[in-house]
């Protein structure tokens, strides 16, 4: 288990505005919010994808990273501390293991609609996921196509990539806007 704090955009807000957020918040993931509510992760390498390819918005980039929103969480109110997760660790993977989300949300300060100036811990339910959430921004690779995006697994500018052959000599650059 471990946190991290990641920027929050609401789902309307188009892909270049993650990567610009990721980028300031030294992030690789960024965390979304539709008008219900609603929260998932969006992890850098395919809002990256998104973007090249003309997507709208954060919204139209499909869901593979689910939380949970600690705030919508019965039966968990004594098990969870907000202010120190690490303390309420059994508590955690207690959650993860009922709710199946590998990932929590909460909001720390300020309401979840004054998206500017909340701070956004997120929970994981593994050290293991940490870096790909905490890389600086998203990395693509620049050999031939099919492109392929970053952070998982974990790069860093101007590596070679490993998932091309080595003799394409292809590398992954940080994706700028």
């Amino acid at each position: 288990m471990d946190c991290v704090n990641l920027p929050i955009l609401p789902a309307s807000a188009t892909p270049a505005d993650a990567l610009r957020k990721m980028k300031a918040a030294e992030r690789s993931a960024i965390v979304v919010i539709d008008q219900n509510g609603s929260t998932w992760l969006a992890l850098g390498g395919p809002i990256a994808e998104a973007w090249a390819n003309g997507v709208a918005t954060l919204g139209d980039i499909p869901v593979t990273h689910t939380l949970v929103t600690l705030m919508h969480t019965p039966g968990f109110e004594n098990e969870l501390s907000l202010s120190n997760p690490r303390s309420t660790q059994v508590g955690y993977e207690r959650l993860f293991k009922a709710v199946a989300p590998n990932h929590a949300v909460f909001f720390g300060s300020g309401p979840p609609s004054d998206l500017q100036n909340i701070k956004v811990t997120v929970v994981t339910a593994s050290e293991a996921l940490l870096p790909r959430l905490t890389m600086l921004g998203a990395y693509i690779c620049n050999g031939p196509k099919p492109r392929h995006t970053f952070p998982d697994p974990v790069v860093a500018n101007g590596q070679n990539c490993a998932m091309c052959p080595s003799s394409l000599g292809s590398t992954v650059s940080l994706v700028t806007v």
